[in-house]
């Protein structure tokens, strides 16, 4: 897959300089010369694979800064959920969550951990952040104190807090620009899904907003419905909760991130090379007023 991103780059820019980096460039021993290269060299892309990227570490002050931020998040939910009491497997969900924050959070002070902390991510020279199968990235961990059905795992993973804090880093940097998602499926399971994506690309214009904790956003663009559903025997009901959403202000704000570029090659003289695709970018100058 790597190779096959280094020739369609070619296809469109026969002169580019290009670096693909492999899972052996990636090793212990390699790591430190790979991570000399690319900051040293004028490359046009650096195109490396989703579970090597994990491996750049990003500035210390940037991820205790970040991951206090959601560790607080997640404390407050937790409260609000007790004082409402609420269900305990949702209490159970964010202490889970907490936990595996906090246990991030402890190895950053205490200056311990498997990456390496020679270069880190803001030492590369990184200009713009192109994600493809950005779906596997959905699992971000976030907070919220309603029982209902369908939202998917709270708790999130590892992987996408690590590409949450590079593009929250990106943006500062580049005025809300500078990260790009391709995806065929953006939304496969929940509704939570285009508020994952929306904090990826728009976590600046949601706190804004002030509807960047999940709980606001659902109660900007929705509100809580009940209804009968069948179990898991497929023959007894039960009462279950959902996010009933407002899809036109929903869409009117998604769109603002949503970039679907179908480019006609109806003269293939003038644009031989020029893909079909469709993607996600943060930066985009729309602003919805609501």
């Amino acid at each position: 897959m790597l190779h096959q991103w280094r020739d369609e780059f070619y296809k469109l820019y026969p002169d580019a300089h290009i670096l693909v980096a492999d899972k052996t460039d990636f090793t212990k021993q390699n790591r430190e010369r790979l991570f000399s290269r690319i900051a040293t060299g004028d490359w046009d892309a650096v195109v490396v694979a989703h579970s090597s990227f994990r491996k750049i570490d990003m500035p210390r002050d940037i991820q205790q800064e970040i991951l206090k931020e959601q560790i607080d998040a997640v404390v407050d939910a937790i409260g609000a959920v007790k004082e409402a009491e609420g269900g305990r497997a949702t209490i159970k969900q964010l202490e889970k969550q907490r936990e595996k924050m906090e246990a991030r959070y402890e190895l950053l002070l205490a200056g311990t951990g498997r990456k390496d902390t020679s270069v880190d991510f803001a030492d590369l020279g990184v200009d713009a952040l192109f994600v493809d199968e950005s779906h596997e990235f959905k699992n971000l961990a976030y907070q919220t104190t309603m029982n209902v059905s369908g939202l998917g795992n709270i708790t999130g993973s590892a992987k996408a807090l690590d590409l949450f804090i590079k593009c929250r880093y990106l943006q500062r940097k580049n005025e809300g620009r500078g990260v790009y998602f391709l995806t065929g499926t953006p939304i496969s399971n929940t509704i939570a899904e285009v508020y994952t994506l929306q904090r990826y690309m728009q976590y600046e214009e949601l706190q804004a907003k002030g509807i960047e904790h999940f709980d606001a956003w659902a109660s900007t663009f929705g509100q809580i419905t009940n209804g009968w559903e069948l179990d898991a025997t497929g023959v007894n009901y039960k009462l279950s909760f959902y996010v009933q959403t407002n899809l036109f202000i929903l869409i009117i704000f998604y769109i603002s991130i949503y970039y679907l570029k179908s480019f006609i090659q109806k003269s293939p003289g003038k644009a031989p090379c020029i893909p079909l695709f469709s993607g996600y970018y943060s930066g985009y100058p729309y602003k919805l007023e609501c």
